[in-house]
This record gives structure tokens, sequence and C-alpha cells, in this order.
């Protein structure tokens, strides 16, 4: 499957209205294989879910949890390159961390949302 077709899956199969807050961001997971990508200080005020595309993660892509842990590069949901996936609910995006899962340097990008 596609990142597209993540992404049309994901529209299909949302009954709920979401109205996406601008701006986009795009974070770089760092190069350092300790440092995390945390959401919590960049939520926009009322914002409830979030969309995020993992870019130029090679094939370990990204290693994720939305319980404030942390990843490491064997242990956590992971995400490869080019996949969609969203996260629903303001404090499951404040505790969201990731990190990078090999030895390429991936970018996420997010588009945080009110889904109503």
């Amino acid at each position: 499957m596609t990142g597209k077709q993540s992404l049309n899956i994901i529209q299909k199969n949302s009954s709920a209205l979401i109205t996406f807050i601008k701006p986009a961001q795009q974070l770089a997971v760092d190069s350092n294989p300790k440092t995390f990508i945390e959401l919590g200080g960049i939520i926009p005020e009322g914002a409830n879910y979030c969309l995020i595309e993992v870019e130029d993660a090679g094939t370990d892509g990204i290693r994720f949890w939305t319980t404030g842990e942390d990843p490491t590069s064997t242990f956590g949901f992971r995400r490869f390159d080019k996949e969609f996936f969203d996260i629903e609910g303001a404090e499951n995006i404040a505790k969201f961390k990731c990190i990078k899962g090999g030895a390429n340097n991936p970018v996420i990008n997010v588009q945080f949302g009110v889904k109503k």
C-alpha cells in the first residue's frame, strides 16, 4: 500500500468532519539516534487530530509511541517511508514521540486538525 492509498483510506473511512489547522510542519528526525521528535510543544490550540506522513525513512522507518514513553530503534510502533498515519486525541498527540529506526535521517510531515 502506498502513502497515497493510505491517505485515501483514511479519508474514505472517516465519517467525522476534520478541519485542518495551518501551518503544516515538517520535522527532521535528528541524526543522533537518541533524539526524539515530540509534538507536545507545537500543537495548535484546539487541535485533537494529527495526520503524519513519513518521508526519507529508508527500509528501517521510524518507531513511535503515543504514551509518552521513549521508543527505541527496535521498540515502538513502526511506520515506513511514504506511509501516512493519524493520531486522535489531544493527549495522545501531546505524548507522541518518534525516533529513527535505522541509518536514514527521516522527516515527518505533520498536519494538525480539529475532528468533530
